[in-house]
């Protein structure tokens, strides 16, 4: 076997430091629009959470419980709280409203703007949530992953509003098989 030159051995060493930096750079890049992301939906989150503050006395009506409310998280015609039909609510919001650790409520916004039911396992996931002013990241069962905020209405009841981190995942991990 013969011995490498020292030509060789430069040409290899320059190869693995261009490697090991292209890795880097690549990865710290993804990490950094991963938390732009997730940063720009917490944003959004909490302007969805404003709105649903605001509609959710107006169209889900003053009392502790919504009007129609069955205590079985299906109230209004079994597809969630009627705040989810305000404008600026995407496909995949999700709204529910939560009194006395049961849920009133819940569903999300379909593709076609119509609300939809959601599971009883994602609504019983949706009673342990903090009440707080920052959106906590849950995986909801048969939703996925949810950027969601629970906040105290103005009648008592627990307001929960979230979106989607599907799309926030499927960009990084576009963004990663690129790399």
């Amino acid at each position: 076997m013969r011995a490498r030159t020292l030509r060789a051995q430069l040409v290899a060493l320059v190869l693995v430091l261009l490697t090991t930096v292209t890795l880097v750079v690549g990865l710290v890049t993804v990490l950094s629009m991963q938390r732009f992301l997730v940063d720009r939906l917490s944003d959004q989150a909490t302007s969805a959470a404003r709105r649903t503050q605001n509609n959710a006395p107006r169209l889900d009506g003053d009392g502790p419980t919504p009007p129609t409310g069955t205590g079985t998280g299906q109230g209004f015609g079994g597809r969630g709280p009627r705040f989810l039909d305000a404008p600026g609510n995407a496909e995949g919001t999700l709204g529910a409203i939560v009194v006395g650790g049961s849920v009133e409520s819940a569903g999300v916004v379909g593709a076609t703007g119509a609300r939809q039911s959601m599971s009883t396992a994602a609504q019983a996931a949706l009673t342990r949530l903090p009440v707080g002013s920052e959106p906590v990241q849950v995986t909801l069962p048969t939703l996925g992953d949810y950027l969601v905020l629970a906040q105290r209405g103005p009648n008592g009841a627990t307001l929960v509003t979230g979106l989607p981190l599907g799309p926030v995942h499927d960009t990084v991990g576009h963004s990663r098989s690129s790399s």
